[in-house]
């Protein structure tokens, strides 16, 4: 069904993350909810396979510092940011550093149909499959 992929929630604000979790159990994936950066550093694992749902403002460490010890460690699993407080500037930011999604709250559950996860994808079918893999940590290479 998912191909051993789990959708790694991390956000403080519990009602959230256990909504966000049930929609996602609800469509087939297997879920992990984190309250702080600092539980989901402690639990992740490199091997670990799936896609990081990030806030961007939580207590203590924030959302983008928690990508950017992500990808200091080397961790290339895919990170899509999902926040109350986004702009312009910082969704493009976090494009450009390599997240593959950035969505505002509250973001309607069909903003989850046909998003791309790195290289998974939720497809019509309601299964994740794989898509050509790209590293999803990694900086975009800026435009010529």
């Amino acid at each position: 069904m998912s191909d051993h992929v789990t959708i790694f929630i991390v956000d403080d604000d519990s009602q959230l993350s256990e909504s966000l979790g049930a929609l996602v159990r609800s469509i087939g994936l297997k879920t992990r909810l984190f309250r702080s950066p600092e539980e989901f550093l402690d639990e992740y694992e490199s091997d670990m396979r799936g896609c990081v749902v990030l806030d961007i403002r939580m207590q203590g460490m924030s959302g983008t510092k928690l990508f950017e010890v992500m990808k200091s460690r080397g961790y290339s699993i895919p990170v899509i940011f999902l926040t109350a407080y986004g702009d312009v500037p910082t969704a493009v930011q976090a494009i450009r550093e390599g997240a593959v999604d950035f969505l505002i709250k509250p973001a309607h559950p069909s903003e989850f149909t046909g998003m791309r996860c790195g290289n998974w994808g939720f497809g019509p079918s309601t299964r994740w499959r794989s898509r050509t893999p790209r590293p999803a940590c990694a900086p975009r290479s800026p435009p010529d």
